[in-house]
């Protein structure tokens, strides 16, 4: 397969790093790789395939000649650099959401990537949604014809805010066991021993934005709004991996044992449930993996079920799916 020119904007952060790691380890197929941060982070070392990349200056010049360019960054660097790149015909992965024409989760809704792929034009910008709205579009696809609605609750860990939030939870752990008080810097209260029901900015109707996301993103990846989606979103003193507690209404009749069949056989995903031996999805066992996980599959009441979902938020609901977004992209590619 052809080898593209990369670059990864945003390379010095936590999910930024996991992209020039997973890069490496699929062995995406890179002629030279890149790698850009604002001038703070530039002349840092990342590695990357037993060799030493320097990160660069992020300017418009610097991006030229990116066939592909994964940006790992807030939306307001990535509204500020990404049109003009796709303009001069770069293939853009944006994990940001600050555009949301076409999500993308390969497993989900890859066939739509496809579609725009074969009209020819590279120079696109493809959103990589959140990791909320990845894992709990993978475990809702399979069973997605009996849903009505589902009541979610996702627990988010400090990592979706990048290394910024795993170093201030770190901070604040240390400052109130040495008895010192610890003030929050990038969160809206402190972060350790507590849970913060606010996952970016609250809007007028009294939902986050961070819950917002998640139904919108959950609707273009199902390709449907038939399924209303009441979403909580809290974040937790954790450093990794997103878990979700979700109730469904069904529309007909599945069982749970009938559900977890349906699960068990889609594409990424993993079943780990078995309560009575002790075997649910636990984060900490989680991490560096590349599924999506669930547990606890159970009924209460005829035509409801019940999942716990989780998976690690800088693999699957992060960089992974990010470059598996890329990987179809240059198969699609190579076919035309």
């Amino acid at each position: 397969m052809r080898e593209s020119s990369v670059g990864v904007v945003g390379a010095t952060g936590a999910l930024g790093r996991e992209l020039v790691q997973i890069l490496e380890g699929r062995q995406f197929p890179v002629s030279s790789l890149k790698v850009f941060a604002t001038e703070g982070s530039v002349g840092e070392r990342i590695e990357y395939l037993g060799n030493e990349l320097s990160v660069e200056k992020l300017t418009a010049d610097a991006l030229l000649g990116c066939e592909i360019l994964f940006f790992a960054t807030p939306r307001e660097i990535t509204r500020e650099y990404a049109p003009d790149a796709a303009n001069g015909g770069s293939f853009i992965v944006d994990s940001s959401g600050a555009f949301g024409e076409l999500a993308v989760v390969p497993e989900v809704n890859g066939d739509a990537l496809r579609a725009a792929l074969r009209l020819g034009r590279r120079g696109v910008i493809i959103s990589s949604p959140s990791g909320a709205a990845i894992q709990l579009a993978v475990a809702l696809k399979p069973i997605q014809s009996f849903v009505s609605r589902a009541v979610v609750t996702t627990l988010e860990p400090v990592s979706t805010i990048g290394q910024r939030g795993v170093d201030e939870l770190s901070k604040q752990v240390l400052e109130l066991f040495n008895g010192t008080d610890s003030e929050p810097e990038h969160f809206p209260a402190r972060m350790a021993f507590d849970c913060i029901l606010q996952v970016v900015s609250f809007l007028p109707n009294g939902t986050t934005e961070g819950e917002e996301r998640i139904q919108g993103e959950l609707a273009t990846l199902l390709g449907t709004d038939s399924i209303h989606v009441t979403a909580t979103t809290v974040r937790v003193p954790t450093f990794s991996c997103i878990s979700q507690s979700v109730v469904c209404d069904l529309t007909g009749d599945l069982t749970a044992d009938e559900a977890r069949e349906l699960l068990r056989q889609s594409p990424g995903i993993v079943v780990s449930d078995d309560p009575q031996n002790g075997v649910y999805p636990m984060n900490a066992e989680l991490v560096g993996s590349d599924a999506v996980y669930v547990g606890r599959i159970r009924s209460e009441s005829p035509r409801e079920l019940l999942l716990w979902i989780a998976s690690d938020n800088l693999r699957k609901g992060g960089a992974l799916n990010m470059v598996q977004i890329a990987e179809i992209a240059i198969t699609e590619w190579a076919r035309n």
